[in-house]
């Protein structure tokens, strides 16, 4: 019983019905006829299709709305870069696609916040050629992404956030709250 994303949908459902509300695990509205029950199978928004568009992520309903995340903002995130660059079956599945490797090789932000994350397990860490590799008393030595070993393991709604958990245990994670909050995601819900 979440009151912030409950407010969000009674805000959004007010554009269409007017003066709504919520009792009982239901939405209804009032007009001059009295008090009427919102179903909400009747807002027709089964997700038909889920894309990239444009560099950004787009889940479209049945109405045609979509909901969309900028590719920029998933790739901005640390935790999310962090665990990709621990992510070795990814890497692995996208070593040969040359254009991933083109886009991803371009991107110094994306490079640097991997050599970022290689430095806490392997020291000075840097980007040559297509290929990280780190520095010690002995010398240069190539970081073959196949060996950091994680694979992930699970996709699951675990205490209001949606887990991807690999085979080290590591997790990314979003708080369904935040979803529920995204006023395009509510927006479109509606």
């Amino acid at each position: 019983n979440n009151s912030e994303f409950v407010t969000n949908i009674i805000n959004t459902l007010n554009d269409k019905y007017g003066n709504v509300g919520y009792e009982n695990g239901n939405f209804f509205y009032i007009d001059a006829a009295g008090k009427h029950e919102i179903a909400i199978e009747d807002l027709n928004t089964t997700n038909q299709t889920f894309a990239l568009v444009n560099d950004e992520l787009v889940v479209t309903d049945s109405d045609g709305n979509a909901v969309k995340v900028a590719v920029a903002e998933i790739a901005n995130n640390e935790t999310f870069v962090t665990n990709l660059a621990d992510n070795s079956t990814f890497v692995t599945k996208l070593g040969d696609n040359n254009e991933f490797i083109s886009k991803v090789t371009n991107n110094s932000e994306f490079v640097t916040n991997i050599i970022n994350t290689l430095n806490d397990k392997y020291g000075n860490v840097g980007y040559e050629n297509g290929n990280f590799f780190y520095i010690d008393a002995t010398g240069k030595h190539e970081i073959a992404i196949e060996d950091l070993n994680t694979t992930n393991q699970t996709f699951a709604l675990v205490n209001d956030e949606l887990v991807v958990t690999d085979s080290d245990g590591n997790a990314v994670k979003v708080a369904v709250a935040e979803i529920a909050n995204n006023e395009t995601f509510v927006t479109n819900l509606a």
